[in-house]
């Protein structure tokens, strides 16, 4: 029980730590200039396909229909109109477009990796394909959904139709959970920089859901309440609404997604010993690590790069990166010319002691020299003895320590290429 209340405020602080808020309100402001051209992309991509060409109004009346209450339509309208005028650009025009609809998607993922810790962010040619794929694919999966559903109501089989029509009503009722379950499961799987598992996506993507079939319910009932905006603004009173619906909606977003993070950095904690030391955290990821190559090796792999190491050990990326860099300093890990991460010695020769060296653990060998201290005698002493004691440990080779059912010709190193 303790357990399960404390996940709660470890999400609440990260939520803190992150500045939730604050991203919201950058991604509602950015959003507002970004989803015309956004929707102008999609809908132009839609129309290259005569097939899915007439879905267009379908589109709009899902994205604001479902996803954006009460005012929906005058949103809708308005940017009807700016999608509509964005067919008349020229080149230039279309190019300025692309940019502010990149500039949407390089934020997104700006905060997305920094909420998941990604220490790297995508190179030019990485963000250039994910961004062309979701400006792409988005489009004609949707409409390929709609084709879909059409077709299924249009059968003249007796039976399919009854099914269809008997499911109708239940489905309407849940499609936009359905749908928005979907997204954000897709969403916090692709949009940041390391592999996430799809559990833990699916968790983060469930109470967003959630969370956000609760917000459009209350919001329907602000606005409803809020005639004031509407006295006071007049025709301009859905803009104020439409930018504090995109910094809630933000909010909610970013709420699954630091949930999404969240859990694997919990499980490593419940993973720790009770007194919560760092060392032995530290030694668990590295025998992961370890591990891993050990695997790849015998599998007759060329090594392995960074994010399929950082899902091997479910670690927080912060802590993996420190361990990493520990064992490539120590000589014991080191990366190709490919960016694959190998074993460079031979585990039959590295020892325990060389992993506890490299990362840092262990009481010291000796004291540094301190000017009348009348224990030091005796704690060198000490010292001295207890680094004795423990040689025969230490000097373990990691071949025995890995070698449980690994063949031991796979725990020689790699040959960098």
């Amino acid at each position: 029980m303790a357990r399960a209340a404390a996940f709660p405020r470890y999400v609440i602080r990260r939520v803190l730590a992150d500045q939730v808020l604050l991203v919201a309100g950058d991604l509602g402001y950015i959003s507002l200039i970004g989803l015309v051209p956004m929707l102008a992309i999609g809908f132009a991509i839609l129309a290259a396909f005569p097939a899915l060409g007439d879905l267009r109004g379908r589109i709009e009346d899902l994205i604001f229909q479902n996803f954006v209450p009460s005012f929906g339509e005058q949103v809708q309208e308005a940017v009807a109109r700016f999608v509509d005028a964005s067919a008349e650009l020229t080149i230039v025009g279309v190019l300025g477009l692309a940019v502010i609809a990149l500039l949407l998607l390089t934020t997104v993922e700006h905060a997305f990796n920094h909420i998941f810790r990604v220490s790297r962010a995508r190179s030019l040619v990485g963000r250039f394909l994910v961004y062309w794929t979701v400006m792409t694919l988005g489009p004609l999966l949707v409409g390929a959904s709609f084709s879909l559903s059409s077709w299924l109501l249009s059968l003249d089989d007796r039976t399919v139709s009854d099914v269809v029509n008997f499911a109708g009503g239940p489905l309407s009722a849940i499609a936009p959970f359905l749908l928005t379950l979907m997204a954000f499961t897709l969403f916090y799987m692709v949009v940041p920089n390391r592999r996430v598992r799809f559990k833990d996506a699916l968790v983060g993507a469930a109470v967003a859901a959630a969370m956000f079939a609760a917000l459009r319910f209350g919001f329907v009932i602000y606005v409803a309440q809020a005639q004031n905006y509407f006295t006071l603004y007049g025709a301009l009173a859905a803009l104020p609404l439409f930018l504090t619906w995109l910094f809630a909606s933000w909010t909610v977003v970013l709420l699954g997604a630091v949930i999404t993070a969240s859990r694997p950095e919990w499980r490593m904690q419940l993973a720790q010993v009770e007194d919560d030391e760092p060392g032995i955290r530290r030694l668990i990821i590295a025998f992961d690590l370890l591990g891993r190559l050990v695997d790849d090796s015998a599998e007759g792999g060329s090594g392995l790069r960074r994010p399929e190491l950082l899902n091997a050990t479910g670690a927080p990326e912060a802590a993996f990166v420190h361990v990493l860099e520990s064992l490539e300093n120590g000589g014991i890990l080191a990366r190709t010319d490919r960016r694959r991460w190998i074993i460079a010695r031979d585990l039959r020769h590295a020892t325990l002691g060389d992993v506890a060296r490299a990362l840092g653990l262990g009481l010291p060998e000796t004291l540094p020299p301190v000017v009348d201290r009348p224990w030091r005698g005796a704690l060198s002493d000490t010292l001295e003895r207890l680094h004795d004691a423990e040689r025969p440990a230490l000097e373990t080779p990691l071949s025995d320590i890995l070698s449980s059912e690994r063949p031991v010709a796979h725990l020689r190193p790699h040959r960098a290429s």
